[in-house]
C-alpha cells in the first residue's frame, strides 16, 4: 500500500515506485523566529526523504510513469541530488539510469549516482556543459530532465499540498508566506501549482547564479545545487514568481551563516536551506504570522564548508 505523496489528489494513474517519500515534517524554530522579525518561522524540512531530497519526489512519480510507458532507461541531466533520486528509484523499479552531471558536482553525488546502480558522464564545466552533453547524446531513454518532462514538477507539488493541509489541520496555523530556494525552478513551479492565492511565494537564490534577476553566463557560487545558468522554460519562471512573490538574492556567505544559525537551534540546512533562510532577511515579512523556510536536502555532506564558515569568522 502506497503512502506519501500518493495519498494526494492528481497524481498519475500508475502503479507507484516508491520508498513512502513525503510527509516530511514543519520544524519550528522559534529563536530564529526573533532573530528574523516573524511570528513564526517553521523549516519545512526535506531531508527526510528516502534519499535525503526532495527531488524523491519528483523520481518517485517521473519513475513510475517511465515504467508505466515501458521505459527499460530513464535518463537526466542534474547538478546533483536528482541524479541521485533517479537512480535510487530506477533500481528499485528494476530499471536502468543514465545522468549526466557537471564535474563541478559533489564527489558524495557522483559516487551516490553509482552505489544506486545508476550510470554517470561526468562533463567537464557546469550545469550548461552537462545540460548540452545530454542533448548530444540522443539518448533513447525516458527524459527525466528539467523542461522536458511535468511529471517531477507533478512530485514538488506535494511539498505545497502538505503545507496547504496543515494549515487546513489547524486553525491556527496561518502561513502567509513560503521562501523557497531556486534552480531549475521544478520545486518552486511545483509549489506554485498547490500553494492558495493567500500564501506569497518567494524564490531565492545565490548572488553568483542569480538568474531570476539577471541573466548569467559564468555561474559562481558554492551552492552547487542551486547552480543552473539557463533554467528551461526561464521567462515563464520569472513570470510565475512575479505573480506569486518576490525574487531575492543573497551572497553565499550569507546562506552558510544561515545555515549555522539555524544550527544552533539543533535544525540542519543544507547550504541551499540557508540560501532561503538568509532572503528572510531580505524581504519585507516583518508582518507575517508565520513564514515557511524549504530545506530542500541534508546537512550532513557539508559539515566541513559550514566549519570553514567558522573558521572565518574566527571560532
Amino acid at each position: 500500500m502506497s503512502r506519501g505523496i500518493w495519498t494526494h489528489e492528481g497524481m498519475p494513474d500508475v502503479k507507484p515506485v516508491t520508498m513512502d517519500e513525503g510527509g516530511t515534517p514543519l520544524v519550528p524554530a522559534p529563536r530564529l523566529a526573533d532573530e528574523y522579525g516573524v511570528e513564526s518561522l517553521l523549516f519545512k524540512d526535506e531531508s527526510r526523504n528516502p534519499t535525503g531530497s526532495v527531488e524523491d519526489r519528483g523520481a518517485s512519480v517521473g519513475v513510475s510513469a517511465a515504467v508505466e510507458e515501458g521505459a527499460e532507461r530513464v535518463t537526466l541531466y542534474a547538478p546533483g541530488n536528482a541524479a541521485v533520486s533517479v537512480a535510487a528509484y530506477a533500481s528499485r523499479a528494476g530499471i536502468e539510469s543514465h545522468a549526466f552531471v557537471p564535474s563541478r558536482a559533489r564527489f558524495d553525488v557522483k559516487a551516490s549516482v553509482n552505489v544506486h546502480g545508476g550510470d554517470m558522464k561526468v562533463v567537464r564545466g557546469n550545469l550548461n556543459d552537462a545540460r548540452e552533453a545530454a542533448r548530444e547524446a540522443q539518448d533513447d531513454g525516458f527524459s527525466l530532465s528539467p523542461g522536458e518532462t511535468s511529471y517531477r514538477r507533478v512530485g514538488a507539488r506535494t511539498v505545497g499540498d502538505e503545507i496547504a493541509e496543515a494549515v487546513d489541520a489547524d486553525g491556527d496555523l496561518d502561513v502567509d508566506a513560503v521562501v523557497c530556494p531556486v534552480g531549475s525552478g521544478t520545486t518552486y513551479l511545483g509549489l506554485s501549482d498547490a500553494l492558495p492565492d493567500s500564501v506569497d511565494l518567494h524564490a531565492a537564490q545565490p548572488e553568483g547564479c542569480a538568474t531570476l534577476v539577471e541573466d548569467v553566463e559564468t555561474p559562481d557560487t558554492v551552492v552547487g545545487e542551486l547552480e543552473d545558468p539557463s533554467p528551461p522554460d526561464l521567462d515563464v519562471l520569472r513570470e510565475t514568481v512575479d505573480e506569486n512573490g518576490r525574487a531575492v538574492a543573497v551572497t553565499d556567505g550569507e546562506a552558510l551563516d544561515a545555515c549555522l544559525a539555524a544550527a544552533r537551534e539543533g535544525v540542519s540546512l543544507a547550504p541551499s536551506g540557508g540560501v532561503a533562510l538568509a532572503a528572510v532577511e531580505e524581504l519585507d515579512v516583518s508582518d507575517a504570522d508565520t513564514v515557511v523556510v524549504l530545506n530542500p536536502s541534508s546537512a550532513r555532506l557539508f559539515a566541513d564548508a559550514l566549519r570553514n564558515r567558522m573558521v572565518y569568522h574566527g571560532e
